[in-house]
């Protein structure tokens, strides 16, 4: 549990002490990893952790950065699909051997009734790369939390994770990936396919903000929210819709859209 909650020091240090604290922090975190992990793992934490935080704060230099983390959650997301190329690229054969370990693993322990299916399989390095990019975003949303709530920093603006919105070049990559791993077939279409999930995360972060803004409008607000979470945690299929919502509010604007206003200005036309 503790290992999901690794990056949130060191947003926090990006945000109240700056670029040269996250360096501070990374370092000694870094070298405290190498001591007891050796240098291998360091470098991982390194990269893994602290990385992302550096970046942050170093584009944290204006009040846009600080009340919007469309930007952030963006750059985070490419640099996952780098880390995706990367990792395809030279060590292909360990994800595939780990992702058949895993499977067997899993076979194993079910008598033969569960078994991942090949496609899941092929995607094991990008879900892993989502599922990183996943707990980065949640450190950095809980960071602004904790710093507005506490008032730790007063430099630090104040931060609503419903004005989340990411910049359009996120969206058009993930388009244009979708419509590539309808049209590709085999690695090309494998690659594509796991692009699009990677940048998946972000888009569907940007849904769900969306819907919270409209639900908070409404009354009981606090409580319709909160049962909307937990429909989607049991209904994991509706992520799909979330996404899509994600995609249609660069073209639709949907916090701006007030449909009842609309309806009555068309009916008086």
């Amino acid at each position: 549990l503790l290992a999901y909650f690794i990056p949130l020091p060191f947003f926090i240090s990006a945000l109240v002490y700056g670029f040269y604290g996250t360096v501070i922090a990374s370092t000694s975190g870094s070298v405290l990893v190498a001591i007891f992990y050796g240098p291998s793992a360091a470098i991982g934490f390194l990269i893994m952790n602290a990385c992302p935080a550096l970046w942050h704060a170093k584009q944290n230099i204006t009040n846009e950065n600080q009340k919007n983390i469309g930007k952030i959650i963006s750059e985070i997301s490419f640099a996952g699909i780098i880390l995706f190329l990367i990792s395809s690229i030279f060590f292909s054969e360990k994800f595939i051997s780990f992702a058949e370990t895993f499977n067997n693993h899993i076979i194993n322990n079910f008598d033969h009734k569960i078994a991942i299916p090949t496609t899941i399989l092929n995607l094991f390095p990008s879900l892993i790369i989502s599922s990183w990019i996943t707990i980065l975003i949640l450190n950095l949303i809980i960071s602004k939390k904790i710093i507005n709530n506490f008032k730790i920093s007063s430099h630090v603006n104040s931060y609503e994770f419903v004005k989340t919105s990411l910049p359009r070049w996120i969206v058009y990559l993930f388009i244009i990936f979708l419509i590539f791993s309808v049209i590709l077939k085999d690695i090309y279409g494998i690659w594509a396919q796991s692009m699009t999930l990677i940048l998946s995360v972000p888009i569907t972060l940007q849904g769900l903000a969306i819907i919270q803004f409209k639900l908070i409008k409404l009354t009981s607000g606090k409580f319709l929210t909160g049962l909307f979470y937990i429909i989607v945690l049991f209904i994991p299929f509706m992520l799909a819709i979330i996404a899509a919502i994600g995609v249609l509010d660069h073209f639709y604007n949907f916090r701006n859209l007030n449909l009842n206003n609309d309806i009555l200005s068309r009916g008086d036309k």
